[in-house]
């Protein structure tokens, strides 16, 4: 379940990192906000269920930076990403979202952790 970062309660349970596609390119992001979009007026939006509606999220997007583990530098795993915030902001439709991300901080760093199985519930 993907959560926006304006709706998380329990950081240690619910993530709002996500992979977002744009043009078959992966980017990390964090979800800010979902937002309804529909081409009705708002007292039909709110009333009517068969307004045509789009979903779509709010993101920042995170860069991915080299970085060393154990003395090994520029360390690449196709699973987890040392990021820094872009402050770019975007908006992407939900279906553009293709994983649920985790970030982890370590030494005030920043890591994007990716799930390696997602056949199996642990």
């Amino acid at each position: 379940m993907y959560v926006a970062a304006s709706y998380e309660k329990d950081l240690q349970k619910l993530s709002s990192y996500a992979v977002v596609k744009d043009a078959d390119v992966p980017l990390l992001c964090k979800i800010n906000f979902f937002v309804r979009w529909t081409p009705c007026d708002l007292r039909c939006a709110l009333e009517c269920d068969r307004c045509p509606a789009r979903y779509f999220c709010i993101v920042e997007l995170y860069e991915r930076t080299i970085w060393e583990a154990h003395t090994t530098p520029n360390v690449r795993l196709s699973y987890l990403n040392r990021v820094v915030p872009t402050g770019v902001v975007r908006a992407f439709p939900l279906e553009a979202i293709s994983q649920l991300c985790f970030l982890i901080r370590v030494g005030g760093k920043d890591y994007i952790a990716c799930p390696v199985n997602d056949l199996e519930i642990e």
